[in-house]
């Protein structure tokens, strides 16, 4: 970024960073945002910095409810009172009165907690009335309660005055009881129910370390079904976390999002920034590949300003841009330009070079630069033309894996051979229609 040439780094990484963040805050602002934190988020050490997070959230426009969750905090008060329960399922079925009624008072002492935090730090929290529910009360043991209804108007009215509420697991039945409910359910009830913009899931117990996330931002419903499928591995709670956000994305919340919040900054890096740090569920177009406008220029500058060992081809000036914009398509992640491609065509061979690729260096690794020669490869073919060839000096090769070969200079147009001055280069190229 030329603004910042005389800058140190930590200053250019700040307007980074900032410049990346306002259109979001933009967007989101006046959105409802649906967070559910689970109960093993609530007893970790760090929890102070995600309610500053929320709160930061909060004050530039962005309608916040919280739903939370209390599972451990239940088998420690059970504990507590001698009420034996099983390590094997996540939550036992209620076996007596003594065991709702602790349920129920832990709960509420946990949503207490949670307002008078919130008042601290200077926010105004809300306790959300209790929710409609049902429960089957035939015999013992009971199972947990069912959402029913959500006054939808008056939480609405809560949130246009800039409070928090805050919803706890609990409903009242038809006959006045209270039935103790599955916090995923009600998060994902008070998501779809007031038409939230993002369900985003907060726990610290997913331990999936070993997985390569990076195909999950972004996903649709469906793949990420089949994915589920793929991966036995994934714990019991994250596979109930993932079915539960899938749910609420086939029922119309936007985005769901599945975070660990043992990691610093999450949220925000989540919301704020365009690569985020979680698994992101959406029906939306969040990954695309357009013909480059005017105004993407400055962000193509700034893309091929990264040291070139981290840029597939070329650097390309100003006035060039200016000039050839035109001949560039750019690959957005909801809609923050993060690589570019320029295609310089020979019609008269109907032959296309691959010039000046490049990928934004905290996006790559993640298969996003085959994924734009793909999208290119397709879009060429419609085009009818023939040929497609590339020159690169980079070692990890994203040709080779679309199906492009190695070939001589001899294979290139005559008006590219007059100008092939770059012997250090390999030359790629692939067959686009039967007669190249």
């Amino acid at each position: 970024m030329t603004i910042v040439d005389n800058q140190p780094q930590p200053f250019a990484q700040f307007l980074h960073l900032l410049r990346e963040a306002l259109p979001y805050i933009d967007e989101f602002s006046q959105q409802t945002f649906v967070i559910y934190l689970s109960g093993n988020a609530l007893l970790q050490s760090k929890l102070s910095r995600i309610w500053e997070d929320l709160l930061l959230l909060h004050r530039v426009g962005i309608q916040i409810v919280i739903v939370h969750g209390a599972f451990p905090q239940i088998k420690t008060a059970f504990a507590e009172n001698s009420i034996a329960v099983s390590e094997s399922v996540e939550f036992p079925l209620f076996a007596s009165e003594k065991m709702i009624h602790v349920a129920v008072q832990t709960i509420s002492s946990m949503s207490w907690e949670i307002l008078a935090k919130l008042r601290t730090l200077g926010a105004i929290p809300y306790a959300s009335p209790y929710l409609r529910a049902s429960w089957k009360e035939t015999s013992f043991p009971y199972s947990l309660g069912s959402f029913e209804q959500l006054d939808e108007e008056a939480m609405s009215q809560v949130l246009s005055h800039k409070h928090i509420p805050i919803v706890a697991p609990l409903g009242i039945t038809s006959s006045g009881k209270i039935a103790v409910l599955h916090p995923r359910e009600v998060a994902q009830e008070v998501a779809v129910r007031l038409g939230a913009k993002k369900l985003i899931t907060l726990d610290d117990q997913l331990s999936e370390n070993s997985l390569n996330l990076n195909d999950l931002q972004g996903i649709h419903p469906q793949r990420l079904t089949q994915w589920i499928k793929e991966h036995s591995s994934l714990s019991v709670v994250t596979q109930m976390h993932l079915q539960s956000l899938i749910l609420a994305c086939q029922r119309g919340v936007e985005r769901c999002h599945l975070l660990d919040s043992k990691t610093e900054g999450v949220l925000l890096a989540e919301i704020l920034t365009s690569g985020g740090l979680g698994i992101m569920i959406t029906n939306q177009s969040y990954q695309v590949v357009r013909p480059a406008v005017s105004s993407d220029i400055n962000a193509i500058l700034e893309i091929l300003d990264q040291p070139m060992q981290h840029a597939q081809i070329v650097h390309r000036p100003h006035g060039y841009l200016q000039k050839y914009f035109k001949q560039f398509v750019v690959l957005c992640i909801d809609e923050d330009v993060v690589g570019c491609c320029e295609l310089i065509p020979y019609t008269m061979n109907k032959q296309v070079e691959i010039s000046t690729f490049a990928i934004r260096v905290q996006y790559r690794n993640r298969g996003l630069g085959k994924a734009v020669i793909q999208e290119v490869l397709q879009r060429l073919i419609k085009q009818k033309y023939q040929y497609v060839f590339a020159l690169t000096t980079h070692s990890n090769n994203v040709f080779l894996q679309c199906g492009f070969e190695e070939i001589t200079v001899e294979k290139l147009p005559a008006a590219r051979r007059e100008n092939y001055d770059t012997p250090q280069s390999r030359i790629f190229g692939k067959a686009l229609l039967s007669n190249p």
